[in-house]
């Protein structure tokens, strides 16, 4: 009996439906929806092709620009961060804009209490954290797992040998604690570390040598179970080989065997770098006396025997100005490296690179820079960069002072070595260098872009804490914002883009001053005068920022004649001088001022003001190749009182000075003020409110606020005049703008709890603001907080798709299209990766894949770290590839190629949920499927089925754009007469290709508007073979 024919529809209405087994969905669901654009419910069209920016630069010098990992508008035209430069596009291609900082800086306490350490160390293996340090004259240590949870807190390591200074090394899961005193043989103790089991105190050298000016450094032989030691012993250097605290090799380098300069009576620095099957370096400073000759060299030792493989060499001779040296070394490759030293009682730190050959070290070439920092730890080696750095102290015993992350060796396109690339914050309060001598503290790598190293911090009011500090070359950064003029970038030294170039917010450190009063030379009457001195640079946008003001003190002048002289320490590694600034057009970058205020007792009371009137330029320009500048005063008071006052003093119910902020992870423009997530992953650093463009906002220790509970911030958002706060395992919102400059009038709340068992647990790429909320990725899944505050998950119809791929690199509006675009990937190091696209309006959920033209124009790559796109800029889409390629959505839509990915065919396919007559299991005749399409360009058509729920089709018949353009219909109407007709279930996938037989065109191919089935229905259930029976 022939059964009646009927028709079902499968409308393309309901989109996407992943939460849903496939199997058990209703008419109108979709499986798959790929390269397709919803453009309103029911019909699909073909998003738009891409093509490259390329990636060449406008300098002359031949460089291409890097794989971009931030994309933002600059002042209407695009700009991007590559990991070490922002570059800014204009027609000629990519102008270099400034150096960014490569690193942030996080940090996690180990002591709070009040303590004065003499010195401190840490080390890791990626499985502990072990750190050291010397309270009076104990050894403590602390244990924690690479998560963080402290396995053993604040332990007593020495017993009965009293120590000056510490160090850790961990080999082959063994923690050696090394603890020594000038004219004392160094001692040392091994704990195992899985057992926590404590061995015998051990004096490590077996001749009993003993250790001057406390000059010693150890180092684990990479690749081995032992370690080297190596201390200076008067005119001698004494190096041995151990395993645990047992010496196994051991040989004195003597003045006498040329090991040392002649004329040198002692060592005073020492570090140490070795590696199993190569070289052991030893680099060491030593010195007559005060005012003669200070030799810096290296010498290259076998690690296992000792015995001298590369003679020693010597780097450099410098007069020794009064204190000790501070040096390390680090190896690059097996052949070159790098060694660093620095000194106080001067104002220089150099480094030399250095390669080896036959049996000699043959220098590179160095860098003496004058600086107001000094080394202030162990160099190290960062192999996703290929750049080796350090840290460096800003010491000024009257502020405390910053760390910074310094760059070592030259990058590619040139660099400002010396250059402070990520800040630790709050400011240092401690100088463990006077109490430690040379020693400086060990940087150990954590994976192959992250390095730790311990510090000290100020945690409060004479409070001061220790803390280790993680440097993160690999981290995502560079969260873009927008206030004013202006993009602030966060990062390891916060940053802002004035259309022109990058520079720090703000200054690092303040100037260090100086004065001499005279009774001569001037016109300043007889009196106390007062100084306040700052640092200045004007942006493009005309916003001057200054620095925080030091005063000089009282300083008693004699008149009516008299005139004070002030040196100034000159300011060196700032990128305001950086020489990697490419000018465009007119502008002309300004020089950094040095502008001097003071008082003018005899006319008011109390008061600062500017010197020189604010219409002229600074007091001084800054010079970064000298290392001060003097400027003399001879104005009366009467001339200065008509000039611009200082921005603050300091005092109760002035404005906040101006401090350098932690580094940020994150950063948002929140009401008319800046908000960054600080380095210790709980603080939020306020800025000061915009004031309309005369002064840049300052960030101030008075504007930090806490959020405390569940862990740290991974993200901010701003909606609706609240700050929301993301953590992994919960979110926060503070109501407010916070306080006036003056610290008072705050209308900011404390932390609100939303109620929500989710979290955000990637980083701020992955969160977005819409008119209905923000949305947010937990995991592989995307949720929404809504204006009223309620939390929503709003991916489950791609919720299979986002398990493949749960790495979210980007999260982008698109308002011109009502979407939201992700870019997720396999992995976080995969290339491999997709484009979820959210149509918040009409709550539905597209796939797309973007091919790189650098694949050849097969296979897709998601976007590598960031795709941002901005209204500003025409509502463009950008994404970028991991090769460096940036590609720019095609905005005229009626060109030749517009929806083709460069010179790439776009496939734009559809499937079909199951189709099922009479149930799960019911039994019916699929005669036909139809499909009605409207054909915007030429393309061949597709149509593949599949049947009884299998994942493969078994049937696929292809129309060519030949056979298509002799079709008469209105509407492009196809059918396929199904080959397997009994079945359960069926399924139709549609996809078009390039025409055969036709032009291209743009590319654009069908609009898909649904499939139609012809079928009949059989009575009762699935045929099944009786074996499946009972």
């Amino acid at each position: 009996m022939a059964l009646e024919k009927q028709l079902m529809d499968l409308p393309f209405a309901t989109g996407l439906q992943q939460k849903t087994d496939s199997r058990s969905l209703q008419v109108g669901a979709q499986t798959s929806i790929v390269n397709g654009q919803w453009t309103k419910t029911g019909a699909l069209r073909k998003r738009p092709g891409y093509t490259s920016l390329g990636t060449a630069t406008n300098d002359g010098s031949g460089a291409t620009v890097g794989a971009a990992r931030s994309l933002f508008d600059s002042q209407g035209t695009l700009a991007l961060v590559d990991g070490q430069r922002v570059w800014n596009r204009n027609a000629a291609g990519w102008a270099r804009a400034g150096r960014v900082s490569e690193a942030i800086a996080t940090r996690a306490g180990i002591t709070t209490a009040a303590q004065s350490f003499g010195c401190y160390d840490t080390a890791t293996d990626g499985s502990y954290v072990v750190s050291c340090w010397v309270d009076g004259t104990t050894v403590y240590a602390q244990v924690s797992d690479a998560n963080g949870s402290v396995i053993a807190k604040q332990v007593a390591v020495n017993s009965s040998f009293a120590a000056t200074y510490c160090k850790v090394l961990i080999v082959s899961g063994v923690a050696v604690f090394v603890y020594w005193q000038t004219g004392v043989q160094p001692y040392g103790r091994a704990v195992t570390l899985s057992t926590m089991t404590f061995g015998a105190e051990t004096a490590l050298d077996p001749s009993a040598n003993t250790v001057s000016n406390g000059v010693l450094d150890a180092a684990p032989i990479v690749g081995s179970s032992s370690w080297v030691l190596a201390f200076a012993g008067g005119t001698y250097i004494r190096v041995l080989t151990l395993s645990g605290v047992t010496s196994t090799t051991t040989t004195t380098l003597s003045s006498a065997g040329g090991s040392m300069d002649a004329g040198a009576a002692s060592v005073v620095g020492i570090a140490v770098r070795s590696t199993s099957g190569e070289t052991c370096w030893i680099a060491y400073t030593g010195k007559a006396n005060v005012g003669v000759n200070a030799n810096t060299r290296l010498i290259g030792l076998d690690p296992a025997s000792l015995v001298t493989t590369y003679a020693d060499t010597q780097l450099a001779t410098e007069t020794f100005p009064g204190s000790f040296y501070r040096v390390t070394v680090e190896r690059i490759t097996s052949s070159t490296g790098v060694v660093a030293w620095s000194y106080l009682g001067g104002t220089k730190t150099n480094w030399q690179r250095y390669q080896t050959s036959a049996a000699t070290i043959s220098p590179l070439g160095g860098l003496g820079v004058q600086y107001w920092w000094v080394l202030a730890s162990k160099a190290f080696y960062v192999s996703s960069t290929g750049l080796a750095y350090a840290l460096l102290a800003w010491r000024n015993n009257n502020y405390p002072g910053s760390l910074a992350l310094v760059e070592l060796t030259q990058s590619a396109g040139g660099s400002v070595q010396g250059r402070p690339v990520a800040s630790v914050a709050p400011r240092i309060s401690q100088y463990p260098w006077n109490a430690a001598g040379p020693r400086v503290p060990s940087v150990t790598a954590l994976t192959s872009s992250q390095w730790i190293v311990a510090t000290s911090v100020l945690r409060a009011q004479n409070k001061v804490g220790l803390d280790v500090a993680t440097f993160d070359f690999g981290a995502a950064q560079w969260q873009p914002a927008q206030l004013g003029a202006n993009t602030y970038l966060s990062g390891g030294v916060p940053s802002c883009f004035d259309g022109y170039q990058n520079t720090e917010v703000g200054f690092l450190s303040p100037p260090v001053v100086s004065f001499t009063a005279s009774a001569a030379g001037g016109s300043m009457a007889t009196g106390t005068y007062n100084y306040l001195v700052v640092y200045e640079w004007t942006l493009p946008s005309g916003e001057r920022k200054q620095s925080r003001p030091i005063p000089t003190g009282d300083v008693a002048v004699t008149g009516p004649t008299g005139s004070v002289t002030l040196t100034v320490q000159s300011l060196t590694a700032l990128l305001e001088q950086s020489t990697e600034f490419q000018p465009v057009g007119s502008y002309l970058k300004p020089e950094v001022g040095i502008a001097i205020y003071r008082t003018a007792p005899s006319v008011v009371a109390g008061v600062y003001f500017r010197i020189v009137s604010d219409n002229l330029p600074s007091s001084l320009l800054n010079n970064p190749i000298t290392a001060s500048l003097t400027y003399t005063d001879t104005v009366a008071d009467a001339n200065i009182t008509s000039n611009a006052t200082i921005y603050t003093t300091g005092a109760v119910g002035q404005p906040v000075m101006s401090q350098p902020p932690s580094s940020f992870s994150g950063l948002v423009a929140h009401g008319n003020r800046l908000v960054g997530i600080g380095d210790d992953g709980v603080s939020l650093w306020f800025s000061t409110a915009y004031d309309g463009g005369t002064t840049e906002p300052r960030f101030a220790d008075e504007f930090v606020f806490q959020v405390p509970n569940k862990g740290k911030i991974t993200a901010l958002a701003s909606m609706d005049g609240q700050l929301v706060a993301f953590k992994r395992n919960g979110i926060f919102v503070l109501r407010g703008n916070g306080p006036n400059e003056t610290n008072t009038q705050s209308d900011l709340s404390d932390p609100i709890e939303v109620p929500t068992d989710v979290g955000h647990s990637q980083d701020w790429r992955s969160v977005v603001l819409t008119p209905k909320g923000v949305l947010f990725a937990y995991g592989a899944k995307v949720y929404r907080l809504d204006r009223g505050l309620s939390v929503e998950y709003v991916s489950h119809p791609v919720e299979d798709l986002l398990a493949s791929y749960p790495v979210c690199t980007s999260a982008v509006l698109m308002p011109g299209n009502d979407e939201v675009r992700f870019t997720w990937r396999v992995s976080a190091s995969s290339s491999t990766g997709i484009v979820a696209v959210y149509n918040y309006l009409l709550d539905r959920w597209t796939q797309w894949q973007l091919t790189a033209a650098s694949a050849g124009g097969g296979g897709t790559v998601a976007s590598s770290h960031a795709a941002h796109a901005t209204r500003s800029l025409g509502d463009v889409y950008y994404w970028t590839t991991d090769g460096g390629s940036v590609y720019a959505e095609n905005q005229n839509l009626t060109a030749a190629g517009a929806y083709l990915d460069g010179s790439s065919w776009v496939t734009f396919s559809i499937s079909t949920a199951w189709a099922k007559a009479t149930g799960l299991q019911g039994w019916q005749r699929f005669y036909h499927a139809m499909s009605i399409v409207e054909m915007l360009s030429p393309a061949d058509l597709t149509m593949a089925i599949g049947t009884d729920y299998n994942a493969t089709s078994t049937q696929s018949n292809v129309f060519t754009w030949s056979q298509i353009a002799t079709w008469t219909t209105p509407l492009t109407q196809f059918s396929t007469h199904i080959a397997q007709q009994k079945t359960q279930s069926i399924r139709v996938t549609l996809s078009d290709a390039t025409p055969t037989g036709g032009t291209v065109g743009t590319g654009q191919g069908p609009n898909y508007l649904g499939v139609t089935l012809e079928f009949g229905v059989y009575a009762g259930g699935a045929r099944l073979p009786p074996t499946q029976g009972a």
